[in-house]
């Protein structure tokens, strides 16, 4: 194996369509330039580490806790096809990770815990097997700017990034890495992950996978979605793998071409609440008011299809220096579908007074907003057109901090996952 290896995946949001989509209509979700990042070093010891920063969690592995797990997980690692293990393997992973870790189950940050070690662990004995015998001691660190369960895709940024990390690391990928430039060690790395293999070193990125490469990483971290999600639609680690907008209807995914790219401002009200128990309070009032709420979908679906039309008109105006007047008219329209959508995701019950409050605030700062994912509390984001001053967007993040909410500056339609090459930079350089 050669080391280190250095992977990142972002997340995701979703601009128009949500809840819409369960009932067949058209959904936009597109990548979120907030990214969840793997290192893989070489350790001392000759045992498998893994530290979730995040999570406060670590453990080291020996090849011996291992090798049975490494004979059960023989048939996938012999054939290479992306596949989760059976049931009773499945099991005897979980029950493993418990015992060894010590980890309290029942909790939600110990649930978290056994699920992320149990994926981590399924990855490394289908994608590494034997390989693991001759490595060495290997060290595992992840660190993430997503905040998890809030609807960002979280557990596929996870994934993707590790799943891309094993595969590079075992040579399993095709692409050649061609750097993209030097750039400084991202911030979340250097003051989140303590090694010697980051100090006083440099990345370049990598990000023109071939399309077999893609899809050996995208099948990978899909069997870790039905680990932790059960019958995930596959959309999350989708976008997380090719980045971009995936627009999905009727569970058909299809991956938009030539749309701009936004600037947002991600608010996460940090409220908790239940994916599940929304959705099924509105198939409620969809059984109880079927005629009104297919008028609702089709509106929803309606101003999906607007903005895809907007984003794309908008991309060759991004492309000349000056704003031009039709820029402004495409951020005036793309603010109106933000709130027109809003309003009718109030209207079929998924707001919350959280959300009401943030999409106010944001208002009286002269930007329109909205909720992304199941609602009820969870993240928002505002468009932040050119020309909007970072003084102004200053005093709006510290409005919505002051009640409580997370702010954070990024983009969307950005790449997918990513391989950062560590270069050590000489002082004289």
């Amino acid at each position: 194996m050669e080391l280190p290896v250095l992977f990142s995946a972002p997340g995701k949001v979703i601009l128009h369509g949500e809840h819409a989509v369960v009932y067949g209509k058209a959904a936009m979700a597109t990548s979120l330039d907030v990214r969840t990042y793997v290192l893989m070093s070489a350790s001392c010891d000759a045992t498998v580490s893994l530290e979730l920063v995040d999570l406060k969690f670590s453990h080291s592995w020996s090849l011996t806790d291992l090798s049975p797990f490494i004979e059960s997980y023989r048939p996938l690692y012999a054939v290479g096809e992306p596949s989760a293990a059976d049931q009773a393997v499945q099991e005897e992973l979980r029950e493993h990770v418990v015992q060894a870790t010590g980890i309290e189950m029942g909790t939600v940050l110990g649930d978290l815990k056994v699920l992320a070690a149990r994926s981590f662990l399924h990855l490394l004995l289908a994608i590494c097997g034997d390989q693991l015998k001759t490595c060495g001691g290997v060290q595992f660190t992840m660190t993430s700017q997503l905040p998890m369960g809030a609807g960002l895709g979280s557990s596929a940024a996870f994934a993707v990034a590790f799943a891309g990390t094993m595969l590079s690391a075992t040579g399993k990928l095709t692409s050649i890495f061609k750097p993209q430039g030097i750039q400084q060690i991202p911030e979340i790395l250097k003051a989140k992950i303590a090694t010697d293999v980051l100090s006083g070193s440099h990345v370049s990125a990598f990000c023109d996978w071939s399309s077999n490469d893609l899809d050996l990483i995208n099948k990978w971290a899909f069997t870790v979605e039905q680990i932790i999600h059960g019958t995930p639609s596959g959309i999350d680690n989708s976008i997380s793998c090719h980045g971009g907008t995936i627009m999905l209807k009727s569970r058909q995914m299809q991956h938009l071409e030539g749309l701009a790219k936004l600037e947002i401002l991600l608010v996460n009200t940090q409220v908790p609440r239940s994916s599940k128990k929304l959705i099924a309070a509105v198939r409620e009032k969809h059984d109880k008011y079927p005629e009104i709420m297919r008028s609702v979908l089709e509106a929803i679906e309606g101003i999906t299809l607007h903005c895809q039309d907007l984003l794309q008109r908008l991309l060759p105006c991004q492309q000349v220096a000056d704003v031009t007047d039709t820029t402004h008219e495409i951020y005036d329209q793309l603010e109106e579908m933000l709130t027109m959508n809003q309003q009718l995701l109030d209207l079929i019950g998924v707001g919350h007074e959280s959300l009401t409050q943030v999409c106010r605030i944001c208002r009286s700062h002269g930007l329109s907003c909205k909720l992304t994912g199941a609602g009820g509390g969870g993240c928002a984001f505002a468009i932040v057109r050119p020309g909007y001053s970072q003084e102004k967007l200053t005093k709006l993040k510290a409005e919505l901090e002051q009640v409580g909410y997370r702010c954070l500056e990024t983009r969307i339609g950005t790449s997918g996952v990513t391989q950062h090459c560590i270069t050590t930079i000489s002082p004289t350089e």
